[in-house]
């Protein structure tokens, strides 16, 4: 009896790893979702041309709103290193 729980083992492994992988993958796909409302923002910041709401946005809009705004005037190689 004690045998039992060895082959099952593997199973139980494999099983944890799927959960894992899953919630990795929902937390891509969330970071993925974040980013696009943060560039959207920013964009729309940037176009809106309103300092006052630009002045209102968080730092991570404000972020993407400066790349925004660097990729209109024709900047091609824009990154955002954070913070």
């Amino acid at each position: 009896m004690s045998y039992m729980g060895y082959y099952f083992l593997p199973d139980a492994i494999a099983s944890i790893n799927d959960i894992e992988n899953e919630e990795e993958k929902h937390r891509a796909e969330n970071e993925a979702r974040e980013t696009e409302e943060l560039q959207e923002a920013g964009h729309g910041a940037a176009l809106s041309g309103d300092l006052e709401s630009i002045l209102a946005l968080s730092p991570a809009q404000f972020e993407y709103t400066m790349a925004a705004i660097l990729r209109m005037l024709g900047m091609t190689e824009i990154q955002r290193v954070g913070r």
